[in-house]
């Protein structure tokens, strides 16, 4: 989905895209790779709860991305291959909480795709060992369809062989705002329980990296039930990310036909029309995913890249600066797709403070030596067109 995650490269019409847009030809070829930052329909938690059946990640995950697909990838950081970090997270309840509450927290890579997650109460400190230095998202997930995710900035300053981040994360308030969130549709009520299991399965066998295996589940949940949304969703995801665009359409178009109000499926329907270049038909799925949660930041950040990418870039602004206040170290790298419409219109300074705001975030990143070079360009009068700088992308 060219919202996919945005690649490590610099601030440009031409910039690559991890999972998120770049040049609709280069976002192609990087999408089949890292693939949307793809929701994925998620089973396991429904254990620990019992009955009580979590959306996760309402029904989906980030395998997307997000909730939808993300912007700055982190996958050739070469530079750090010694390097292995830690992050510990206190999880702190929300100001209306009150009470022992269990939640999953879980680590995915930026582009979705789940890597750990454990069981924490409200005060615990969620420990994750041995991950490689890179943007992760951070998901937090609970009963009655709670949930929240933030991106994080997991690369330490160079010659860092190991390192620990701390970190707190404030538990996800009861769920307001999202049309989808407590309806269950006729179609998920029907599925029958030998399709579950196999919807389990294909998730553990996920966890565990076994993708061939995970698919082969998913397909038999499907020839069990063929009106299986969760599964139909997933499997859109697997097709995205073997840049199998007309496949992955196809499953995420069934699904949201079948579930109207079944998030997950439209942003990634919309993440997958960007990346096969088609921002015209990403649209609607994209702002009907919106609709259906106002307050997603993956939703609004492909929304503000679908309005980059068709040149309207009024609009664009209105929803990739949303994202600044929902998630501002976005791994879909707002903040330069920002710098990038401020040269475009010839406004330097405000250029200027969207890169520095990036650095401010991502200090160790890939992508700040070329952003200082051009923050020290822009001080003695240099570039001020969107083709001569910073590429989110680099």
């Amino acid at each position: 989905m060219k919202k996919l995650v945005g690649d490590e490269n610099s601030i440009s019409l031409e910039w690559r895209h991890k999972g998120s847009f770049f040049p609709l030809r280069q976002a192609q070829e990087t999408s089949r790779r890292s693939g949307p930052g793809l929701m994925l329909e998620r089973t396991l938690f429904s254990r620990l709860f019992q009955r009580s059946r979590i959306s996760l990640l309402p029904a989906a995950l980030m395998l997307f991305a997000p909730k939808g697909v993300q912007a700055f990838s982190f996958s050739d950081l070469t530079e750090h291959s010694d390097t292995t970090v830690e992050l510990h997270c206190r999880i702190v309840p929300s100001a209306k909480d009150r009470g022992y509450r269990l939640w999953r927290v879980e680590v995915r890579k930026s582009t979705g795709e789940p890597l750990r997650q454990v069981i924490s109460a409200t005060g615990d400190t969620a420990k994750f060992k041995n991950l490689r230095p890179g943007m992760y998202i951070l998901c937090v997930t609970g009963d009655r369809g709670r949930n929240r995710c933030k991106s994080m900035d997991l690369i330490p300053p160079p010659g860092k062989k190991e390192h620990r981040f701390v970190d707190m994360f404030e538990a996800p308030a009861p769920m307001v705002n999202q049309a989808d969130v407590h309806r269950v549709s006729a179609t998920r009520l029907s599925v029958p329980g030998k399709a579950h299991k196999e919807m389990l399965r294909a998730e553990e066998a996920q966890l565990r990296g076994d993708k061939e295996q995970a698919l082969r589940h998913l397909e038999r949940a499907i020839e069990i039930y063929p009106d299986y949304t969760d599964a139909l969703n997933n499997l859109g995801t697997y097709h995205h990310r073997n840049g199998n665009f007309s496949r992955s359409v196809e499953c995420f178009s069934k699904a949201a036909k079948l579930e109207p109000e079944f998030f997950p499926a439209w942003v990634n329907l919309g993440g997958s029309l960007l990346a096969a270049g088609n921002p015209d038909a990403a649209l609607a799925a994209n702002k009907r995913a919106v609709e259906l949660r106002p307050n997603d930041p993956l939703a609004n950040s492909q929304m503000g890249i679908n309005y980059f990418y068709l040149r309207d870039y009024s609009d664009a602004k209105i929803y990739l600066q949303k994202v600044l206040s929902l998630d501002p170290s976005s791994a879909n790298s707002p903040q330069l797709f920002l710098a990038h419409i401020a040269f475009a219109e010839r406004q330097t300074g405000e250029a200027e403070h969207y890169i520095r705001s990036f650095l401010d975030l991502h200090p160790n990143s890939p992508q700040a030596p070329h952003l200082r070079r051009t923050l020290q360009n822009l001080a003695v009068g240099g570039f001020a067109t969107p083709q001569e700088g910073p590429n989110p992308r680099r």
